[in-house]
């Protein structure tokens, strides 16, 4: 009597659905590989439980399956995560470009394009600094000087403590040998049995269909994550992702868990590229920590004496940068000075001048009304009407 037909649904049982999650996820694997081997198919395979547990197979290297997945398909497997790659780098490059500007600043280089204002944040900071750096050399030297007494009566202790321990050591070993040897089982050992793959291959050809079925199935019984991906050897590719997650998602869960590589060397190159990039920066911040007088506890006084000379290059060239720009602005304010006093001179020869020009004209205007004036008089006493007998003809 054969077994019958079972509803595909989740199973709500807990502990019902990872029994059939074990059962399962074993027939799948066993599935894989007999359709690898009895098909010359390449087959690529990873499960995740619910409690997140990873099981895979992989017929050829992983990675090459999913290159040939990705050119096939069309479906963007790296590119969406070379973008990122390429944001990460950027973004940490500005980092680095504005802490080696900073570094710079600090050394007293490239402080030309700095104003007068900034000029005086950064001698305060180098001052700072430097206070720092003596006073941490100071608090130091004063250290060694009160401990270095206690330091060689406590070197002198320590070696006795050594001393001692080194005899009680030996003495274990000895009797160690004497009274407590282990005989070794030889049958201590089992070889654990592969319960994911039996040796006796079926004489029956297991279906690419059933391998699918099996997939889904595993998936909706024991809401379990699984990607397939099978590729005969005709070159014909057929492939099923759980439908709750992405092939991206599943391989990036897998990368993690795992620790393999996937991604193609592009992307380790990136990867490899930010690391760098990474670890530069954080030798700039510690740079920076160090000649602002921060994080110097760890340094030796050899190392410190080191930090305060490059702070106090920095800060006489940056007080020399200072002078200078003083300098020069005492020269400009003199030029403008004397530029200003000039210009004053003009102005006031041209005022002078629009003055004599407007007394000048008005000179002229009084002088035309005056001869209008008098030029007026004669014209009425000369003028006769055109008729000098109208009068009286009225």
């Amino acid at each position: 009597m054969g077994r019958g037909k079972i509803e595909i649904k989740r199973i709500e049982n807990l502990s019902n659905r990872q029994v059939t999650y074990s059962k399962r996820r074993n027939g799948l694997i066993k599935k894989a590989k007999e359709i690898a081997v009895l098909c010359d198919a390449k087959v690529s395979l990873i499960i995740f439980a619910t409690s997140g547990k990873m099981h895979d197979y992989s017929s050829a290297p992983m990675f090459e399956i999913l290159e040939a997945y990705h050119k096939q398909s069309g479906k963007k497997l790296w590119d969406a995560k070379h973008e990122n790659l390429y944001n990460e780098i950027d973004r940490i490059k500005k980092e680095n470009d504005s802490m080696q500007i900073k570094l710079r600043h600090l050394k007293g280089e490239d402080v030309t394009s700095l104003n007068h204002k900034e000029l005086m944040a950064l001698e305060d900071a180098l001052e700072n600094g430097l206070t720092g750096i003596r006073d941490k050399q100071s608090e130091m030297m004063e250290r060694m000087r009160k401990n270095g007494k206690m330091l060689e009566e406590e070197h002198n202790y320590l070696k006795y403590v050594l001393r001692q321990q080194e005899i009680a050591k030996q003495q274990q070993q000895q009797m160690a040998l004497e009274n407590n040897v282990r005989e070794i089982d030889p049958n201590g050992y089992h070889q654990r049995e592969n319960d994911g793959y039996s040796s006796h291959m079926p004489l029956a050809f297991r279906r690419r269909n059933g391998i699918l079925k099996k997939a889904k199935e595993i998936t909706v019984l024991c809401d379990a994550k699984v990607s397939l991906i099978i590729y005969a050897s005709s070159g014909k590719m057929h492939d099923y992702c759980s439908p709750s997650t992405s092939l991206v998602d599943i391989l990036e869960q897998y990368h993690r868990q795992s620790g393999r590589r996937l991604w193609d060397p592009k992307h380790e190159n990136l990867s490899n590229e930010i690391e760098r990039i990474k670890r530069e920066n954080d030798r700039m911040q510690i740079k920076l920590r160090h000649l602002n007088g921060e994080d110097i506890s760890s340094l030796n006084p050899k190392e410190l004496i080191a930090l305060e000379d490059a702070l106090e290059n920095g800060l006489v060239s940056i007080r020399d940068k200072q002078s200078e720009k003083m300098e020069r602005m005492r020269k400009n304010g003199k030029m403008m000075e004397e530029e200003h006093n000039y210009l004053k001179f003009v102005l006031r020869q041209q005022e002078i001048a629009r003055q004599q020009q407007e007394l000048a004209m008005e000179n002229s205007v009084s002088a035309e009304i005056d001869y209008q004036r008098e030029n007026h008089h004669d014209y009425a006493y000369h003028v006769q009407p055109i008729q000098p007998n109208l009068q009286e003809r009225i």
